[in-house]
């Protein structure tokens, strides 16, 4: 296996979360709305996060940023002061001309593995001159043809993979690993594979994405000796049906009521619950929040949609019609809303307070917005979810409250409107 190699002395990780933090400091700066902005450095944890410019002591602040979103957002237009870890994605499994199992740049891509390397050498470089930690997602959806997840991760196969995963990442400059195996997933030998790598890589960064709600929460929790984090990736579209009440935000932190009972009970707080009702620490749960949003409108041409959340007459039907939205990863991005609600100011801003979170509404159900998609093609829209400050000031309160390890956004470029990122600095203030 071909590696490159790293001059850089590879601190522990220990080290790696308490760069900054020797000093105790507080800067007062008179900000050009005229407030006093107070900026905050706490000495640090030994088990503490990277912190500065204002994130809370200890407080992660993880992003995702994918191949196919690389040339999305210039490097030098990352807000590096915002974030304290980057997750660079992705590389696939694949063997070596001895057989053992290794990793590959993605397939699609007219990027060798070390093109790929090179590339991601530069962000390494980068985040750490700004303290930012960096971790490469292995996998994701669709990464286990032939079932070489499985295969890689058998008795037989595990420790020459494992080792190549720490010589090839560590060889750049990685400081940890995501393991993103979403297909045909071998829990046990997921948990073994975490195992694995922690004994090979004492100061690595693993963390884990897991499923939305919390259902798979006992299947992960013997990862929790090994890993630092489980992120369950609950920016995911909840599925509209089975008598829940739609339409619902992306990533709501409580569930609805309707008739003074649970009809919609998915949320971050219900997550949480299940993995502590694992054993599982909150300490080790990053709160998932999607850097993209979801739109609800008029998908059969009947010229109606809903234009609030919960606004299904008949929990287990429709809503005007809709079973789900038409539009979210990849498209409802925060440079396409900020567009459209300038553009659109009939959309109207408005609040949930079951999910605290906020959304943009059309006037009537049969009175929608047409606007253009991100790719041109026009929509009638009846709701747009979006992340804002307000609703990100709600989960870091949750995060606190609940002592959570922090948040994770999927993913960066979505979150950009060229190098502002309003939902990213509001984590700040």
């Amino acid at each position: 296996m071909t590696t490159k190699k790293s001059s850089e002395k590879k601190a522990t990780r220990k080290e790696k979360w308490t760069a900054i933090g020797s000093l105790t400091i507080l800067v007062l700066l008179l900000g050009s709305s005229g407030y006093l902005i107070y900026y905050f450095y706490y000495p640090a944890s030994d088990d503490s996060f990277i912190t500065h410019n204002g994130i809370s002591d200890g407080f992660l602040v993880s992003v995702y940023h994918p191949l196919y979103q690389w040339d999305d957002i210039e490097m030098a237009d990352i807000p590096w002061e915002y974030i304290t870890n980057l997750v660079l994605g992705y590389l696939h499994l694949t063997q070596d001309i001895d057989n053992d199992y290794t990793l590959k740049a993605p397939d699609g891509f007219s990027m060798s593995l070390n093109d790929w390397l090179d590339e991601a050498q530069l962000y390494i470089t980068e985040a750490h001159s700004n303290n930012v930690t960096v971790c490469c997602m292995l996998g994701g959806a669709g990464s286990n043809p032939g079932s070489i997840w499985n295969t890689a991760t058998s008795s037989s196969n595990i420790g020459a993979f494992s080792q190549n995963i720490e010589d090839l990442l560590t060889s750049v400059g990685f400081d940890g690993v995501d393991l993103d195996w979403e297909d045909s997933v071998d829990y046990p030998q997921l948990v073994d594979l975490s195992k694995n790598i922690r004994e090979r890589w004492s100061d690595a960064i693993i963390s884990i994405p897991t499923g939305p709600t919390g259902s798979d929460a006992a299947l992960f929790a013997p990862a929790s000796a090994y890993v630092d984090m489980f992120c369950p990736m609950s920016y995911i579209s909840w599925q509209q049906w089975g008598g829940w009440m739609i339409p619902i935000p992306l990533t709501p932190l409580y569930g609805a009521e309707r008739d003074g009972y649970n009809t919609n009970p998915l949320s971050i707080n219900l997550t949480l619950q299940r993995w502590l009702a694992e054993g599982v620490p909150a300490s080790k749960i990053v709160l998932g929040s999607g850097g993209f949003g979801s739109v609800w409108g008029d998908s059969n041409g009947d010229g109606i949609a809903p234009i609030e959340p919960y606004s299904n007459a008949d929990i287990n039907g429709a809503a005007f019609t809709e079973t789900r939205s038409i539009a979210s990863d990849n498209a409802v991005t925060w440079s396409w809303v900020k567009t459209t609600t300038e553009t659109h100011p009939e959309l109207t801003l408005a609040w949930d307070d079951f999910g605290k979170c906020n959304y943009w509404h059309a006037p009537a159900v049969d009175n929608l917005v047409t606007a253009p998609n991100r790719y041109g093609t026009n929509i009638d829209i009846g709701i747009i979810f979006y992340e804002t400050p307000r609703s990100i000031n709600e989960k870091v309160l949750f995060c606190q409250e609940n002592d959570m390890l922090g948040m994770f956004f999927w993913t960066l470029s979505q979150m950009m409107d060229g190098s502002s990122c309003p939902n990213l600095e509001a984590i700040t203030t």
